[in-house]
């Protein structure tokens, strides 16, 4: 077994959904310094030089996940067509649409005028009714807190590395640029110098660079400027769209590294390739990846450890696609041998075997298809990964089918195969389900994009033993509405420039002396899941120095709250009720819940970021989002009793795209302030009683 397949039997990540790639572990220093300058003859020359080795692991890897062992045994019981054995019915005061639901399943959602589902638990708190906390909340916990974490890490802990790995290679590369006498390569080391005069502009950094580079760096500076839109420019040889680099008044301290980020996920550094699979060569990119590969691993002083701590780090947080430069150094060691050089790089067989070799770096059956417009697809070489490329390449192309739903229904949710048949389409259904399957189970956890996906699937598990409303396929949908709606709020915070607020200082009432029924939806399995996310993410940013003390501590208190819930409802499968302590605490679930997600709108993620998209072929685009907070009631027996618990619950609209209708985040409130939201989707009516009074959370008729 040579390198490269020891290599792929360590990790395997999808080309299709995902990074493709290895990514490794890294030490980078908390802040980071930036190298010591390079002699005159550095990087490559033509002597026998070191290059950095990349480390065998992912520093976000986290330690082997352990499911949650519970086993539900709880008594199997009824409800009378009255509801008389429910203690608390009458101070609710429900329609009798919503009794008769009741009866039936065990549980109703309703329409909910909280804007925030922290709020719908301290108004129930003060109100003395028995509570009910949800996975639903649980999982929008931790969005807020991994949101929270992303914007601090991006706005406050990662603008140092960036600008060390910026101007380390941008050094390297004007170094290059000299030493080098062959015109091709002179003007690839030129692209490169400029690329990442480019970054440092965008990260506020004022640089000299050769006339030639300049003249490129300024052009394309001048695109970002004037917001260009789409153009193809000097540097880049594809269309690029320029108004991404134009960042909202709102961005603050975030927008540095987050236009920074956008750039270097826009790397001129592709592959192309054409419908067949194959690679189509291009050689401008492919010497410029060489280069590039060169001037991180080159010793002494190689930038690759900070440039790994940052590709890591930006692809824990939002996911992505491409090769990582620890690819690029390993095709490197294993065609230029014994030692890389800069003289050894322009030898034309060696470099046809590097380009194979970063072609081949993807295992074979998970290369990406070409789109059905004909366009070739790219195999990019990233500094960063690009948190919206999953959606544009995989979810969104032809042949995998329509989407949100196809992607539940591959995933094992029988019910979404039965919702939109006629939509999704049995070929793309299959091809997409094929390809899910052969991916590694740990995708699914591998980053902060994917992750509260992950932990949301359990929710919607009907095993024997559970109470009577998670048994019945009125829960399936409203698992199902769960899980679209953390999907979408995921997607929506990967593309989100809204800068983190001052830290909040913790404040809460005293436990209640008589705390009142509490009951935690049991599904162990979701706390559990969160509560190891949770853990991964502050190892992996502890020990690249990224995690502030505040951020330190918001994740201590989620973990502490996860812990607590799993508990219970470990507890409650065994039909075994909290005790006086635990229901004191998890009264307070509300105002921990608000600190946790600063107060967080479900529909309100951040005013100046368009509604995310989504495109289902044949159907054009579709806006997808969190809609409003949904009042749950759930019948939960405590002590020979029956009670009517209130939680909170999420619900998910999308709508398809009418220009100017709901085309950004300004309309999508005003329709919701102005009581004309979009209809949740039609199948949320086994759920959901609307209310005559909010014409909030109505379902689409058929």
């Amino acid at each position: 077994m040579n390198q490269q397949q020891r290599r792929h039997r360590r990790i395997r990540r999808p080309a299709v959904l995902l990074v493709a790639g290895l990514l490794t572990a890294c030490r980078a220093p908390a802040p980071p310094a930036p190298p010591a300058p390079a002699s005159p003859r550095e990087p490559g020359a033509d002597d026998a030089r070191n290059l950095a080795t990349p480390s065998a692991g992912a520093v976000f890897a986290g330690p082997a996940y352990s499911p949650a062992a519970a086993r539900a045994v709880v008594p199997e019981y009824r409800l009378k067509p009255d509801l008389r054995e429910v203690v608390n019915l009458k101070q609710q005061r429900l329609p009798a649409a919503a009794k008769a639901r009741l009866a039936a399943v065990g549980f109703v959602a309703l329409p909910s005028p909280a804007a925030q589902l922290d709020e719908l638990y301290r108004d129930a708190l003060a109100d003395g009714q028995p509570l009910l906390i949800t996975a639903d909340s649980a999982l929008w916990a931790f969005e807020g807190l991994t949101a929270d974490t992303r914007r601090r890490v991006l706005g406050e802990s990662l603008p140092a590395l960036l600008r060390s790995v910026t101007l380390a290679l941008l050094e390297r590369s004007q170094q290059q640029q000299t030493q080098l006498a062959n015109p091709d390569w002179v003007a690839a080391a030129r692209r490169n110098t400029a690329w990442f005069a480019v970054a440092a502009g965008l990260l506020g950094l004022t640089v000299q660079v050769e006339a030639g580079a300049a003249e490129l760096a300024t052009g394309e500076r001048q695109r970002i400027t004037r917001g260009a839109g789409i153009e193809t420019g000097g540097l880049l040889d594809y269309p690029l769209d320029y108004r991404q680099f134009t960042p909202p008044a709102t961005a603050g301290s975030l927008a540095g590294a987050e236009l920074a980020r956008r750039w270097y996920a826009a790397a001129p550094l592709a592959l192309e390739l054409g419908r067949s699979g194959g690679l189509t060569t291009h050689w401008p990119a492919v010497r410029q990846a060489a280069l590039l590969a060169l001037a991180a691993a080159a010793e002494p002083g190689a930038p690759l450890p900070q440039a790994e701590a940052l590709y890591d780090t930006l692809r824990f947080l939002d996911g992505g696609a491409g090769l990582s430069l620890a690819d690029a150094v390993t095709a490197l060691r294993e065609v230029y041998t014994p030692t890389p050089t800069l003289r050894g790089l322009t030898d034309q067989t060696r470099l046809e075997r590097f380009r194979t070799a970063l072609g081949t770096a993807l295992p074979p059956d998970l290369l990406p298809a070409s789109p059905a417009d004909g366009a070739p697809s790219r195999l990019v070489l990233r500094l960063a990964p690009d948190g919206r490329t999953w959606d544009r390449d995989a979810l969104a192309r032809a042949e995998l089918g329509a989407v949100p739903l196809n992607l539940f229904a591959a995933l094992g949710n029988p019910l979404a195969e039965t919702l939109r048949p006629a939509e999704q389409g049995r070929h793309g259904l299959d091809e997409l389900r094929r390809r899910l399957s052969g991916l590694d189970p740990g995708f699914w956890r591998a980053d902060l994009a994917w992750a509260p996906l992950w932990a949301a699937v359990p929710q919607a598990a009907q095993p024997e033993g559970l109470p009577m409303f998670q048994r019945n396929g009125a829960w399936a949908r409203h698992t199902l509405l769960t899980s679209l709606a953390v999907w979408a709020a995921a997607r929506h915070r990967s593309s989100s420039l809204r800068p983190a607020g001052p830290p909040e200082p913790r404040s809460e009432p005293a436990p209640p002396a008589r705390p009142p029924v509490v009951w935690v939806e049991p599904t162990p399995e979701v706390y559990s899941r969160l509560l190891w996310l949770s853990r991964r993410s502050t190892a992996g940013l502890g020990e690249l120095g990224l995690i502030t003390p505040d951020l330190s501590e918001a994740h201590s208190v989620f973990q502490q709250q996860m812990q607590l819930l799993q508990r219970v409802a470990e507890r409650e499968l065994r039909n075994d009720s909290p005790t006086v302590a635990e229901r004191a605490e998890l009264a307070l679930w509300g105002h921990r819940l608000h600190w946790l997600t600063r107060g967080r709108d479900t529909t309100a993620p951040a005013a100046e970021q368009a509604v995310p998209r989504v495109w289902r072929p044949g159907s054009g685009p579709l806006l997808v989002g969190v809609g409003p907070v949904l009042r749950l009631l759930v019948v939960v027996p405590d002590s020979g009793r029956f009670h009517l618990a209130t939680g909170a619950a999420l619900s998910y609209l999308e709508v398809r795209h009418d220009p100017p209708a709901l085309s950004d985040d300004a309309a999508w409130q005003a329709a919701l302030a102005g009581g004309t939201p979009p209809p949740l989707p039609s199948w949320s009516a086994a759920c959901i009683v609307p209310d005559p009074a909010l014409r909030l959370a109505r379902p689409a008729t058929e």
